[in-house]
């Protein structure tokens, strides 16, 4: 059962389940700043209901962001050994 605040929507063709970004920062611990920059730097497509203001998201693409990113996917040249 979902909470009050909680957007689920479901996609007809895939039957796949989304998440308000809002509602995505909560779950995922982080601030909704960091989400976005997280989702734009990878590329996530983002998606709106007709006639809503949220934005949402592949319930997949969230779970997705847990994931550890090597650090060279991100242009980091911190974790680099120079050669």
């Amino acid at each position: 059962m979902l909470g009050y605040g909680k957007a689920l929507v479901m996609d007809e063709d895939e039957r796949v389940p989304y998440v308000a970004l809002d509602d995505a920062a909560k779950e995922l611990g982080i601030s909704r700043a960091l989400l976005w920059r997280l989702v734009k730097q990878r590329g996530i497509t983002r998606y709106k209901q007709p006639g809503e203001r949220r934005t949402l998201m592949k319930r997949a693409d969230m779970v997705g962001l847990r994931e550890p990113v090597p650090i060279d996917e991100r242009g980091d040249s911190q974790g680099k050994i120079a050669a």
